[in-house]
């Protein structure tokens, strides 16, 4: 049985991926649109860059997070520098970093900013996020801690997308219904600005709580523990057979 403060460290591993997911899939397109004035098809061609790195290098972090090594585990490391590919360019995407002359100035350049910013955050969150659920079967061999393990990553997800939402409502409240879309422009560039430093910040609290207190085991822990259970249960219908084989034969 797994340790609670285990159990507890490992949702927090993916608190920041999910509150970001969060905000890209609700925001990016209101923030791209009607803050920095990018045109429908370039909008559309930022989430189409960031979608496919994240179809590139989702089974890419699953290979090479299987056959590296690491002093603080194989999976955390790659959660950790994953983590920090996703708080930087979250922070680039939503100007919480400042913004640069030239992109504000020219389209193009600032639709190839928003592309690359894409492609790093969406390699950082597919690296976090395959090294994160790569940890449940190597955390414990049994399938009720498992199941726990998944449920209490499902608890955070569901955390982290109300923290999103209860922050953007409170930055926003000043707009009412009727005047959100037609009022909601470069001038409010600052609520977005604070709205992804307090995703950052709050997530970034969540990563070092899951670095700090998960233990990671080697990977010849699920081998040897895997090969306990396997055997065990191999014995056990061995027994079973036999038993059959006695009745069959009485």
């Amino acid at each position: 049985m797994l340790k609670f403060s285990q159990i507890f460290a490992y949702g927090c591993g993916h608190a920041l991926n999910d509150a970001t997911a969060a905000c890209w899939f609700s925001y990016m397109v209101v923030f791209l649109t009607k803050v920095k004035r990018i045109s429908g098809p370039g909008i559309g061609i930022v989430m189409l860059t960031g979608q496919v790195a994240d179809g590139i290098f989702t089974p890419l972090t699953g290979y090479f997070s299987d056959i590296s090594t690491n002093p603080i585990g194989r999976r955390k490391f790659y959660v950790l520098w994953g983590s920090l590919f996703v708080m930087l360019f979250f922070g680039f995407i939503f100007g919480s970093f400042g913004t640069i002359a030239a992109i504000e100035e020219n389209q193009t350049y600032a639709i190839l900013f928003y592309c690359i910013c894409a492609i790093f955050f969406n390699i950082g969150w597919a690296s976090t996020q395959v090294a994160h659920l790569s940890l449940v079967p190597e955390l414990s061999p049994h399938d009720g801690d498992r199941l726990l393990l998944n449920s209490v990553r499902y608890i955070f997800y569901i955390l982290s997308n109300i923290l999103v939402y209860v922050t953007t409502w409170k930055l926003l409240q000043s707009l009412t219904k009727s005047s959100l879309e037609s009022n909601l422009g470069p001038n409010d560039l600052s609520t977005f600005q604070w709205m992804s430093l307090i995703v950052i910040g709050v997530g970034s609290i969540f990563v070092i709580i899951f670095l700090v207190i998960l233990k990671e085991p080697p990977p010849k822990y699920l081998d040897d523990e895997e090969e306990e259970i396997n055997s065990e249960n191999h014995y056990q219908n061995n027994e079973e057979y036999e038993e059959i084989n006695v009745h069959s034969r009485s």
